[in-house]
């Protein structure tokens, strides 16, 4: 056939592999309609991934996982993660770097925060207030101006807004 470079098929069950003449790849599919596309039909991707990469470079420092390089501003999509039928939108992230999120962002594990930097500044964290103990299970926002805590608000501690005049603090 003309449109295929390269098909492979099992007699039972159909296409295995496709290489269309214009270079896009199918794996279960014979009208890959991108660059690469798998289709794990129904029963056939049950209970596994239908993609799996994995780097076994022990080096430290030195293993690299995936890499996506596309989009370039906001209209681009650089990434984005589907419910199964395509239907609802779980993760995205445009070419500008701003990430969307269809559900709720947990970050998990001792001493894990969240952070919003500047170029030069740490301007908000959110975490947990110490390190062990019963101190993982107390947290604080802080808000910082240039580098300076302006704002803290703290689970188990004093909390406090601080401005040209002076310090304004709750007690705990």
């Amino acid at each position: 056939n003309a449109d295929y470079s390269l098909r492979v098929q099992d007699k039972d069950a159909g296409d295995l592999l496709s290489v269309k003449a214009g270079g896009h790849i199918g794996l279960g599919t014979n009208d890959p309609a991108n660059f690469v596309e798998i289709l794990a039909g129904d029963g056939v991707g049950d209970d596994i991934f239908a993609l799996r990469v994995q780097n076994q470079e022990s080096t430290d420092g030195r293993s690299y996982g995936l890499k996506v390089m596309a989009g370039s501003n906001s209209s681009d999509t650089t990434f984005e993660l589907n419910d199964h039928d395509g239907t609802n939108v779980l993760m995205k992230v445009l070419g500008d770097g701003e990430a969307t999120f269809s559900g709720n962002l947990n970050v998990d594990g001792d001493t894990k925060r969240i952070y919003v930097r500047s170029d030069n500044y740490e301007l908000v964290t959110v975490g947990m207030a110490g390190s062990s103990g019963s101190a993982l299970d107390q947290g604080y926002i802080r808000m910082k101006n240039a580098g300076t805590n302006t704002i803290a608000l703290h689970s188990a501690s004093n909390s406090y807004f601080t401005n040209a005049t002076g310090d304004f603090y709750f007690q705990n």
